[in-house]
Order: structure tokens, then C-alpha cells, then sequence
């Protein structure tokens, strides 16, 4: 997972973001996409970019939330994550993005950045918000039985769901209200 910021000729002082040199592949976040472009102009289109994660303890749980009163999301079982606002923290490099991390996993869960035992970015997807998603994936050192010990809800989330992930295909085919990107991503897990 590569991201740098470049200054290209053709765009004297605007920075763009530049996906490394390693071959990657473009992925509609939902199928819906194709026909929610087309139907907003360029201009018409939302800013915004955030972070979303798999998040698995150390015995391969998933762990998710489920909507609090003051959480934004419409869907009620989303990733844990947040929304990158540059007055929050600047992002410049992958190194930040995790730091970011870091910060959310603390307001979310109330745990300390030393249980996580590895943070890899796995891509970056066009959500159904039509926003822009960085989807890492993130390796906790404690089990799922630590984690609901030690856990703590937050406003955004009243409570965790962790399951592996043959329950979470299951749980996504039979719930219309979960997260239609963690169902269009979950290949990039795997």
C-alpha cells in the first residue's frame, strides 16, 4: 500500500494523489455505482474521503459496530473507521493514514494502539456514498473474548458485532442494513 503526494507539469501546484508503480485494479465499492455517476454531473458529486477496516482478533473474528444514536451512517452495521478531516490530522503519507487509525481505534473502542498487532492498506475504493474509502485490514494481538472484555461502546457504536467470516456472509444475506461496501469488499479480505 502505497500513497504519495506528487506535483505533476500538467497541473503546475495542484498535488493529486499517486497510487504507487505497482499494477492495481479499479473496483466499483457497489454495483450501483455505474448508475449513481451517471446520474450526478462532476459537480454534483461529494467531496470526502474515509477510512473503513476489517478488523480481526487474534482467533479470526471480524469485528463491526452497530449504529449508536449520533453515528452519521444510514447503514446500522458498518466498519469501524472515520471520517479524514484535514483539521482533525494531515494526511501525507500511508504512515499518517495509520496514525489516523490509531486515533479512531481509541475514540471507538477505547483501546491503546499497542493491541494492534498489524495494519495493512488492502485498497482504495469508490464507495456508495460515492465518497472515497481507504479499507485497510487490522490484525489485533487479543482474542474476541479479550476484545468484548476490554471494548468499550462509543457514541457511533452502541455495541460490537464479531463474527468469522463465513457468519458474516450469512449475516450480510440475510440483513438489508448492513454496509454495502463490507459486502463488496469482502473479496479483497480473503
Amino acid at each position: 500500500f502505497i500513497a504519495n503526494l506528487l506535483l505533476l507539469p500538467f497541473q503546475k501546484n495542484k498535488k493529486i494523489l499517486c497510487i504507487g508503480t505497482l499494477d492495481y485494479k479499479t473496483h466499483h465499492a457497489t454495483p450501483l455505482l455505474r448508475e449513481m455517476l451517471q446520474r450526478k454531473t462532476f459537480d454534483k458529486r461529494p467531496n470526502g474521503m474515509y477510512l473503513s477496516s476489517y478488523i480481526q482478533t487474534s482467533d479470526g473474528k471480524l469485528i463491526f459496530g452497530l449504529k449508536g444514536e449520533k453515528a452519521t451512517s444510514k447503514y446500522s452495521i458498518n466498519f469501524l473507521g472515520g471520517i479524514l478531516n484535514q483539521d482533525e490530522m494531515e494526511i501525507n503519507t500511508a504512515s499518517d493514514l495509520f496514525g489516523y487509525f490509531h486515533k479512531e481505534f481509541k475514540e471507538e473502542t477505547g483501546m491503546a494502539k499497542r493491541l494492534i498487532k498489524d495494519i495493512k492498506g488492502l485498497g482504495i475504493f469508490v464507495a456508495d456514498d460515492l465518497k472515497i474509502m481507504v479499507l485497510l485490514k487490522v490484525l489485533l494481538s487479543i482474542s474476541s473474548y479479550q476484545f468484548k472484555k476490554v471494548a468499550k461502546t462509543s457514541v457511533e457504536h452502541k455495541k460490537f458485532i464479531l463474527v468469522d467470516k463465513n457468519n458474516l456472509k450469512k449475516l450480510i444475506s440475510k440483513r438489508n442494513e448492513v454496509n454495502p461496501n463490507i459486502q463488496e469488499t469482502l473479496l479483497f479480505l480473503e
